[in-house]
C-alpha cells in the first residue's frame, strides 16, 4: 500500500491550530523539519523548557522500554507489549495534561505513565508483579493502573476504556470542572462498539474528552475501515478532528494540547490521529534488538531540533545519556528489591475481592502457608 503521507511533507506546514480552532483537513501536521528546523509558516507556543521535559520523558520512556522487553526475552516477564519508536504517538498526548487530568490508555501507552509522574521503581514492580506491586500482581504487565497519578487502569479488552474516558469527561463537564480525560486508541479498537458508544456519546454531552488515535500509516487501514483515515469518523459524530504526525512529538504536544484547551473550555470533545510508522521498525528474533530507521525516530528528529534551537550551554547528547543512566539506575535497584520481597502473599488472591472469604475460600487456604486476613 502507499504510503498516504507520501509526498504531503510540504503540504503539512500550516500552523498548529489555536486552542478554539482545530484543523480538518487531512494533511499530516508537522512543526518540524527533518533537520530539526520550524517548517516554513509553521510555529510553536511551547516553551523551550517544556520542549527540553518532553524530549526526557521521551528518552525515558524509551529506555524503560527496551529494558523492559529485554527481560520480556529473558523471561522474567511473561508478556510485554513494547512501543519502542512511537514515543511520540503515545508520551506526548500525555505529557500535554494538567495535574487533575486523567488518561485512560492501552497497553501500549504503558509507559506513558512516566510522564504523569509515575516512578521507574512503581512500573518495574508492577510488571514484575511483586509483592509492592500496586496491582498484586492480579493483571498483565502492561496493564498499569495509579489512581493518584490519574492513570486509569488498562483493558484487556479493546477499546473498553473509550466508554469510561467520556464518563469522566462528562462527570467534569457537569461539575463545570477544569479537568479533561483523555482517551487512547489503537489498532483493532477502531471497529469495536465501545468506540462507537465513546465518541457517540462524547458528541451528544460535549464531555470535557480528547480521543488521540494511533494508526500505522504503512497498514491497509482499508481492511478495518471504509474511511481512509480514522479522523473521518470523527464528523460522524459531530465532532472536530485533526490529523498530526507521529514521529513530531512537538506538533503532537501542541496539537492535543489545543485540543484540551477546547475541552476544557466547554467546547466539547476533540478527535486527534496521530499517524505513526511501526511497521517500519524490526525486532530480532533473536536477542531483541530494535532496529528503527533514523526517519522514523521521533526522539530523534526532537533532538536535532534542541541541537538546532538550544543554547551552546546545552549538550543534548549528554542530558540523554544522563536521563538514560538514571533510567537503568532505578531500574537495577528495582529488580534487586523485586527479587527480595518476593511476589505477593497467596492470600492477596482475595483480598479487596471479600470484605470476608465464604467458606469454599478459606478451606481451600487452611492448606497454605498463609491464611488470608
Amino acid at each position: 500500500m502507499q504510503d498516504p503521507t507520501a509526498g504531503e511533507h510540504a503540504s503539512a506546514t500550516a500552523s498548529v491550530p489555536k486552542s478554539s480552532e482545530l484543523r480538518e483537513d487531512l494533511t499530516p501536521i508537522r512543526v518540524l523539519a527533518d533537520d530539526g528546523r520550524l517548517l516554513d509558516g509553521a510555529r510553536t507556543s511551547t516553551a523551550p523548557e517544556r520542549v527540553l521535559a518532553l524530549y526526557t520523558e521521551l528518552v525515558r520512556a524509551r529506555a524503560l522500554d527496551l529494558r523492559l522487553l529485554e527481560l520480556q526475552r529473558s523471561g522474567d516477564i511473561p508478556s510485554y507489549e513494547s512501543a519502542v519508536g512511537e514515543e511520540g504517538a503515545t508520551v506526548a498526548p500525555v505529557f500535554a495534561l494538567a495535574a487533575d487530568d486523567a488518561v485512560f490508555p492501552g497497553p501500549r501507552e504503558a509507559l506513558a505513565s512516566l510522564a504523569r509522574g509515575l516512578s521507574v521503581t512503581a512500573i518495574v514492580h508492577h510488571v514484575l508483579g511483586s509483592a509492592r506491586s500496586t496491582t498484586k500482581g492480579r493483571v498483565l504487565p502492561t496493564h498499569l493502573s495509579a489512581r493518584s497519578h490519574g492513570v486509569v487502569s488498562v483493558s484487556g479488552i479493546a477499546g473498553a476504556q473509550l466508554p469510561h474516558a467520556t464518563g469522566f469527561g462528562w462527570a467534569a463537564r457537569m461539575k463545570k470542572a477544569p479537568r479533561v480525560a483523555l482517551g487512547v486508541v489503537s489498532g483493532g479498537a477502531f471497529v469495536t462498539g465501545d468506540f462507537h458508544n465513546a465518541l457517540n456519546f462524547a458528541g451528544v454531552t460535549k464531555a470535557n474528552v480528547v480521543f488521540t488515535c494511533r494508526v500505522d500509516r504503512l497498514l491497509e487501514l482499508e481492511r478495518v475501515s471504509a474511511t481512509s483515515t480514522i479522523a473521518e469518523k470523527a464528523e460522524a459524530y459531530g465532532l472536530p478532528y485533526a490529523r498530526v504526525d507521529g514521529r513530531d512529538a512537538l506538533a503532537v504536544l501542541e496539537v492535543v494540547s489545543a485540543a484540551l484547551a477546547r475541552a476544557r473550555g466547554g467546547e466539547g470533545a476533540t478527535v486527534v490521529e496521530v499517524v505513526t510508522a511501526r511497521a517500519a521498525h524490526s525486532i530480532n528474533a533473536h536477542d531483541g534488538a530494535v532496529t528503527l530507521p533514523e526517519a522514523a525516530c521521533p526522539i530523534a528528529l526532537l533532538e536535532r531540533h534542541l541541537v538546532a534551537s538550544s543554547p551552546a550551554t546545552l549538550d543534548v547528547v549528554a542530558h540523554r545519556e544522563r536521563a538514560e543512566a538514571a533510567v537503568e539506575a532505578e531500574l537495577l535497584a528495582a529488580v534487586a528489591e523485586a527479587e527480595r520481597v518476593g511476589p505477593p502473599p497467596r492470600s492477596s488472591l482475595v483480598e479487596d475481592v471479600y470484605a470476608e472469604p465464604p467458606p469454599h475460600l478459606r478451606a481451600q487456604f487452611r492448606s497454605l502457608p498463609e491464611a488470608p486476613r
